[in-house]
């Protein structure tokens, strides 16, 4: 006899055998199609659906697009079991407000569940089990669900408040240290040349027009990064410094969550995902496990096991009550695994 939690409501099963996940940001939104046994049916790719930033119509066109993609022009044909979207935006009650508005009218589904996009990512990190997702990218940000259900966050804050362990940081503080050194308020260090170099100045102080007067886009700042990495792989000290600093930041706020959730004598795991993260390695890892180990010792660090499109799945099953172990998660790790989802 199946278990209480893995017991699912036959009427919605008879009706439609589909669920719906998206993940919405502020370029691109995906989606992903899939049975009630787990398999993949369908996955495209819309345009940009941050609400807060598009609009109720744009954010109505992309999620439509992103359907005739996954389904091949042909659409659903009847509304799916259940939907979730994590989406930039709707992690505020008057983005959630306009996403439930643009969902309701489109009839995509029978139920729809709409997050804040590091939700979902966090689902697919831990396949719907509790932990924390710690995620750096251009942006970082933290989000844990305890075994209670309750969810907590940290960091996340944006570029100018927070964000602290990003690429975006990572740069800033690389930029500021060239300047330092440049007038002798900093130690030596080899980010003057590789700034200059990447950026093409003919002065470590053209950085100034660079930021200011041109209005150096966030993306492009955060592109600067690796040069962090270079510079402490060739032992510069000030580089080393800024990837132990980030390390530090990450961990920290992974254990500002755990404590939140009251996890810190718990065992759980701390997934990774973002391209600091997966690319940086132990000049930023090493500092990142021993802040998290020294108050949250059985912690364990590990890669995401899925992307955020697939926790907005897992989120939609466990919506209808579906069991999402053992066939469900096979057949969904099986197909996953053949694309680029």
């Amino acid at each position: 006899m199946l278990s209480k939690s893995c017991v699912t409501e036959l009427a919605a099963i008879r009706k439609s055998g589909l669920l719906i996940g998206f993940e919405g940001g502020g370029t691109k939104t995906t989606c992903l199609i899939v049975g009630h046994d787990g398999s993949v049916r369908g996955r495209g790719v819309g345009g940009p659906s941050n609400i807060l930033v598009v609009g109720k119509e744009k954010t109505s066109g992309s999620l439509l697009a992103a359907i005739k993609d996954a389904t091949g022009g042909k659409g659903l044909g009847e509304p799916a079991s259940a939907l979730c979207i994590g989406a930039a935006g709707s992690g505020n009650p008057e983005g959630k407000k306009l996403m439930q508005e643009v969902l309701s009218s489109l009839q995509l589904s029978e139920r729809n569940v709409i997050v804040h996009d590091g939700v979902i990512a966090l689902m697919g990190a831990t396949a719907g089990k509790p932990g924390i997702v710690l995620i750096s990218g251009t942006g970082s940000v933290c989000f844990g669900m305890n075994s209670g259900g309750e969810f907590g966050r940290a960091s996340g804050w944006g570029y100018i408040i927070g964000d602290e362990g990003s690429g975006y940081d990572i740069a800033r503080r690389a930029m500021v240290a060239a300047l330092r050194a440049h007038d002798m308020r900093g130690e030596k260090t080899v980010l003057v040349k590789k700034l200059k170099e990447r950026l093409g100045l003919s002065s470590i102080e053209d950085l100034v027009k660079k930021v200011y007067a041109e209005a150096m886009p966030r993306d492009q700042v955060s592109a600067l990064a690796p040069l962090v990495l270079e510079a402490a792989r060739e032992g510069d000290v000030v580089a080393k410094d800024l990837l132990e600093y980030a390390g530090k930041e990450l961990g920290v706020a992974a254990v500002a969550v755990a404590r939140q959730l009251d996890m810190l004598e718990e065992e759980f795991e701390v997934a990774t995902m973002g391209g600091v993260l997966d690319n940086f390695g132990e000049s930023l890892l090493a500092p990142l496990y021993i802040t998290i180990h020294d108050s949250a010792p059985h912690a364990k660090l590990v890669r995401a096991r899925f992307k955020p499109a697939v926790g907005a799945v897992i989120m939609a099953a466990k919506e209808i009550g579906l069991c999402i172990e053992g066939e469900f998660l096979h057949n969904l790790g099986r197909d996953v695994e053949k694309s680029s989802i």
